[in-house]
């Protein structure tokens, strides 16, 4: 990781925001995966991992000898060595460590995903549906359906309306630090009129020491920033107590019709920031392969030497006789990760909030599930996505999905296909047709008032949803807030005033 590091600019000595500033770049986790590639074992102690996290008591039954051995006998059967099970317990130890005790915060099944079930109480959940099911009550004609699944997915905030257009928003530099402040706006304001408008507005110069992030133009690689618009997040002050006031308002959620929404929505705010404290920490401490593969040593035996035209008639039969080395797993070391979280307190964060509700019925009772994606684009710099699943009703047992990829096609040299194949599990046809690889990271299941929040490197999918019992209605309702990357600003409705 330390030649990661190394390769994307970041010095050993760096601060925790300067490694996230850096991390975070445009085009800086395509262009360099934190996570390497994982081989079939790796995947094959992941999967074993994953499944005993999926257990509720995992960490208070993990020490018990007669827990482990059936945890043993369950890896056998799926066929993993003695010193594969080994590693894994190792791991599971060490992921029970960073869990303080009476922590109600938990390392989920899919790697690099944190959740909790009892991390918003009864009290502020009923207000926040009770507050929210007043955006449900409006005219037929007034609801924001999602395009594609019309009467189906009602979004009740809708991030993507009224964002930031840098040819029409209007840039107010005095707001105040309330959300209704921005309603009594008296300051003329300007008009940049263009994305270089925009950053000489805001004095934003190419050596990265401006308050605000406006990129420059489009990357090469990576989610492409948007030289057109850009969601606009809200400012979320945190003190050094955990306790959290909005400053600025939510977009397309008026501050004064639906004021009494916000400081619940801040208190679920300030219930999140120890999962995106976890998130944050995975991030710039990730941890190392499971098992590591050296493409020098695919092969047991050398192939045999040769020159011009005529090596592939002396390699094919080697290659065909070959024994490939099936890399195996060193014991655990523990990554260089602090116990104590990377802290948020005092600290002024903007987030970007949506709300929305997936709806079922007799007559519609299915729905179709995402694509995979990740939040937003580089002109976002979303850090990481946290979700609430403030009330899930009538909805048969399905989970949250998570899976890497490669920045760029895994590039194999064609004598080398068969020894990937088995060495990584990727099917033949990708490699011989250059298409990007991914592999699954576990999922998290779909629970009333489970929050989750994983990091924005993690391609996420919300599955085909059903009915449990189809005589009945549905729904799963989510609060999300996208985080924006703490060490970067970027222009927010603290400066914006409402577009609506």
């Amino acid at each position: 990781m330390g030649r990661y590091y190394a390769a994307i600019g970041i010095p050993p000595s760096a601060t925790l925001d300067e490694r996230i500033r850096v991390l975070f770049r445009p085009g800086a986790m395509y262009l360099y995966n934190p996570e390497p590639m994982g081989t079939l074992i790796e995947r094959q102690m992941r999967q074993m991992s994953s499944d005993i996290r999926s257990k509720s008591d995992w960490m208070e039954t993990i020490n018990d000898a007669d827990t482990r051995a059936g945890w043993a006998a369950e890896a056998k059967a799926m066929g993993s060595t003695d010193a594969e099970f080994a590693y894994v317990l190792d791991e599971l130890a060490y992921y029970a460590s960073l869990h303080p005790p009476g922590s109600n915060v938990r390392f989920s099944a899919a790697d690099g995903v944190w959740f909790s079930d009892t991390l918003i109480d009864a009290e502020t959940t009923n207000k926040f549906k009770n507050y929210a099911a007043i955006l449900e009550r409006v005219p037929d004609r007034q609801k924001d359906w999602y395009p594609n699944d019309r009467s189906r997915v009602l979004n009740l905030i809708d991030p993507s309306l009224f964002p930031l257009i840098y040819s029409r928003s209007k840039l107010c530099r005095q707001t105040g630090t309330s959300p209704q402040a921005a309603l009594r706006i008296e300051d003329a304001g300007e008009f940049p009129r263009s994305l270089e408008g925009w950053r000489k507005a805001l004095n934003i110069t190419g050596d990265g020491e401006s308050a605000y992030y406006i990129p420059i133009g489009i990357m090469q690689y990576g989610s492409y920033p948007s030289k057109e618009q850009c969601w606009l997040p809200s400012e979320f002050r945190v003190d050094n107590n955990r306790a959290v006031t909005i400053e600025s308002y939510i977009n397309n959620l008026h501050p004064i019709k639906h004021a009494a929404l916000y400081p619940v929505i801040a208190r679920v705010f300030s219930k999140f920031l120890p999962l995106l404290e976890q998130v944050v920490t995975d991030l710039v401490h990730p941890h190392p392969p499971r098992v590591k593969a050296d493409p020098s040593k695919y092969y047991i035996s050398a192939p045999p030497p040769g020159e011009g035209d005529d090596d592939y008639e002396e390699f094919e039969p080697w290659r065909r006789r070959a024994l490939i080395d099936i890399p195996k797993p060193e014991p655990f070391v523990a990554p260089t990760r602090p116990v104590n979280p990377y802290k948020l307190c005092g600290r002024r964060l903007q987030a970007v909030v949506k709300m929305s509700s997936i709806e079922l019925t007799s007559k519609r009772p299915i729905y179709g599930g995402e694509d995979w994606s990740v939040a937003g684009l580089d002109n976002e710099r979303i850090i990481a996505t946290g979700i609430f699943l403030y009330d899930v009703v009538n909805i048969a047992p399905s989970s949250l999905q998570f899976r890497e990829t490669l920045g760029s096609s895994f590039m194999v040299d064609q004598f080398d296909i068969d020894a990937v194949v088995n060495v990584y599990g990727i099917e033949h046809d990708k490699l011989v047709e250059g298409d990007r690889a991914s592999q699954e990271l576990g999922s998290v299941g779909i629970k009333d008032g489970r929050c989750l929040v994983f990091p924005n490197v993690h391609q996420f999918k919300v599955p085909e949803l059903k009915l449990a019992d189809k005589t009945k209605p549905g729904h799963c309702k989510m609060l999300t807030f996208y985080f924006v990357d703490p060490s970067t600003r970027i222009p927010s409705t603290e400066i914006v005033p409402p577009q609506q």
